[in-house]
Formats: C-alpha cells, structure tokens, sequence
C-alpha cells in the first residue's frame, strides 16, 4: 500500500458540511464553552468554600484538644 504524499492528498475529496451546519455546530460549542466555564466557577468557589471549612474545623479541634489538655481556667476562657 503506497504512502500519502503530496501528489495524493491534494485530489481526495473532502466533504465539508454547509454552512448553516457549521454555523449550528459553532453554536453548540460556544454554549458547551459557556457552560463549561460556569462550572468552572462553581468548581472554584466550592473549593475556596472547602478551603475555609477545613481551616474552621482544624482551628475548632485545635480550640478543643487546648481545653482537654490544658487547665481548667483555659477551657472556660475558650469555650465559656
């Protein structure tokens, strides 16, 4: 089986669709585009929520593991 080369690819017949086909298929990428980009940001806020979550939980058990182990006047000046 030969190779394609220069003299081959300029003479096969390539079939483009209309362009109001092309101009629908345009269409819907953009909006696949728009809505990817959504997501996107939701995705980033979620993870900026996330963020904060993790850092209240840790400061909360942080605040707790002080009152366990430390003396009493500690724990109610913590947690009153």
């Amino acid at each position: 089986m030969a190779g394609l080369n220069m003299g081959i690819i300029p003479k096969l017949p390539v079939r483009l669709p209309s362009i109001e086909i092309q101009a629908e298929i345009v269409e819907r990428f953009d909006g696949l585009r728009s809505e990817a980009q959504r997501l996107e940001s939701i995705y980033q806020r979620k993870l900026t929520a996330l963020d904060a979550l993790k850092k209240s939980l840790l400061a909360q058990a942080f605040s707790v593991a002080l009152c366990v182990v430390g003396s009493h006047s500690i724990c109610n000046t913590i947690n009153p």
